[in-house]
């Protein structure tokens, strides 16, 4: 206890005189290597410095080398001169993560917008088929849907659009609501459109969804 109290001592005293001689200088006063106190390799700080820590939005979790600061704003004090890693998190969006270098009695700045993870929607159709059952004709399509990305899909409607080639008769369509598609997720789905005839026609499969910022993405996936 007595040699811990002693080390304490003479650390404080060490860090005011130390200069290019530290590590001489630390393990003379002290009784005891730099190694011992801060770890292979190490030497006493150079001094300190703060980091002032923002982020939009706010209330981020602060990490400095892994260790909890706080939240958005926050001033990190006392951060031994150095590089470090900053990681900012906050749930709902991507961590954001910077390197910094702290030089003593001086402040460096850490500011990041957080960003929302993106879904990453992909359409596979495994079947077509087109064929006439009283009184009309029809069309169905079968196939998955997945979400490679790292955000939900909201709202996701896929839809069905037939083209006759005779321009004497209508377009049909029809929507199949996907709806919550979460990261990592495949669904099979399977649509059925009435034509209004039995003419040739041209299919076109597309796709509507928000991510979690409400901003809406459509897309064709594929042409049938």
């Amino acid at each position: 206890m007595k040699r811990g109290i002693h080390c304490l001592v003479l650390l404080a005293a060490a860090l005011v005189i130390c200069s290019a001689g530290c590590m001489e200088t630390w393990e003379r006063l002290s009784g005891a290597s730099a190694e011992e106190v801060f770890g292979p390799g190490s030497a006493p700080p150079d001094g300190y410095g703060s980091i002032d820590v923002s982020s939009s939005p706010w209330g981020a979790e602060v990490y400095v080398d892994g260790l909890y600061k706080g939240k958005t704003p926050v001033t990190v004090r006392n951060v031994p001169a150095g590089t470090h890693e900053v990681i900012l998190s906050k749930s709902g969006y991507e961590d954001a993560t910077q390197e910094v270098t702290v030089q003593a009695d001086a402040s460096v700045t850490v500011k990041k917008t957080l960003t929302v993870p993106k879904p990453d929607i992909s359409i596979t159709v495994s079947s077509t088929k087109s064929g006439y059952q009283p009184p009309k004709c029809y069309w169905e399509v079968a196939g998955t849907v997945s979400n490679s990305g790292a955000g939900t899909a909201k709202d996701l409607v896929l839809t069905l659009e037939l083209t006759p080639k005779n321009t004497a008769y209508d377009k049909a369509s029809t929507e199949k609501r996907i709806g919550f598609l979460n990261p990592g997720e495949t669904r099979e789905f399977y649509i059925w459109v009435d034509a209004p005839s039995c003419s040739d026609y041209t299919g076109k499969l597309t796709y509507v969804y928000y991510d979690a910022d409400d901003r809406k993405h459509s897309g064709t996936a594929t042409s049938i």
